[in-house]
């Protein structure tokens, strides 16, 4: 698994929520961070990669007939 900057910062953010309130805080930041993270990074649905697709061939299409 890589890990980014962002990441590390968030590690450092944990580890002054442990020292400054306790663990559970430090725990449930820790938790929205890696939810919010994989929502936001979550790979295209199937119906989204077929309309990708489908408008890569489309336009692939149009350049090949503006060629000939």
């Amino acid at each position: 698994m890589k890990f980014s900057v962002s990441d590390y910062c968030a590690g450092c953010a944990s580890t002054f929520f442990t020292l400054q309130y306790g663990l559970l805080p430090s725990a449930i930041f820790l938790l929205v961070y890696f939810v919010l993270k994989f929502v936001v990074n979550r790979p295209p649905s199937k119906r989204e990669r077929v309309k990708q697709l489908a408008e890569g061939m489309a336009k692939r299409q149009r350049e090949r007939r503006n060629r000939e």
